[in-house]
């Protein structure tokens, strides 16, 4: 039977940011080969993969968290934040001194606040999420290159204050917000629209394909793959992940650098 794979990119497909395991590459071109189809399912816009990413070849991405997909060059679905709120967000969020990153299908804009103090993780954090923005930090945009008129997706948020945690729970109970975890941050997270998380754009792939939720696997490390772990039929998290994710996984595998998806690619006869 054909299986609709959806990999996430941080900490499962790579790690420390850039480092694609060759066997990685192997166990989707193989699977492929197979006749089963592979998607990325990432926090990062479509944007943030690079050539060498891309390159691997797939047959579609859930982008954004979830706000964007696309299927064989189709992109099925785009969801976008109210620019008119998101005006009233940002310099609330200021005044709080949280930082913040906008992520658009293209590029991401880096408040000031976040672009002085993340350095201070760089280099310490283990996290997958700071690792992909420590590798990236040099493309992306300034707020002063953000003009109203462009959509965004999705924002991820950084504070270094204890209060800012109910802070933006109070804020953003309007919005889906996945909070990360790790000493490196007092917090740490992502928001998109209420519902918008990586198995809904699961789900629109499936849809589009008329293929059914047992046939689908997901892999993944970090909390924005809770959603999408519990709801594949069969979701693995990689022993790199966190321990949220391990709690809700069917299995775990090896981690990202120990060739975890050529392991479990093959123990599951996809490869």
């Amino acid at each position: 039977m054909k299986s609709y794979i959806f990999v996430d990119v941080d900490g499962t497909l790579l790690y420390e940011g850039v480092i694609i395991p060759k066997s990685a590459i192997a166990a989707i071109q193989t699977a492929r080969e197979n006749g089963h189809a592979i998607y990325l399912s990432t926090g990062r816009p479509k944007g943030e993969l690079s050539s060498e990413i891309l390159d691997i070849g797939y047959d579609g991405f859930v982008c954004a968290g979830g706000a964007y997909v696309e299927n064989h060059g189709q992109v099925l679905y785009e969801n976008v934040l109210n620019q008119e709120k998101l005006n009233k967000l940002l310099p609330w969020m200021d005044e709080n001194n949280i930082g913040y990153a906008l992520q658009s299908a293209e590029n991401t804009y880096l408040s000031d606040l976040a672009a002085q103090n993340l350095h201070s993780v760089f280099g310490i954090s283990k996290d997958s999420e700071l690792k992909r923005v420590e590798a990236l930090m040099g493309q992306f945009q300034s707020m002063d290159s953000f003009t109203s008129g462009i959509p965004v997706h999705k924002f991820c948020f950084y504070a270094w204050n204890q209060n800012a945690k109910q802070l933006i729970r109070n804020k953003f109970q309007e919005y889906e917000v996945i909070f990360h975890h790790g000493p490196d941050l007092e917090v740490y997270g992502e928001v998109t629209n209420k519902g918008i998380v990586k198995s809904h754009g699961i789900q629109v792939i499936l849809d589009a394909e008329k293929a059914d939720i047992s046939q689908s696997v997901a892999y993944g490390d970090s909390p924005n793959d809770i959603e999408m772990i519990k709801s594949a039929a069969l979701g693995i998290c990689m022993e790199n992940g966190v321990e949220a994710l391990k709690q809700v996984a069917d299995e775990i595998c090896p981690a990202v650098d120990d060739d975890g998806l050529y392991k479990s690619f093959k123990l599951h006869g996809f490869i």
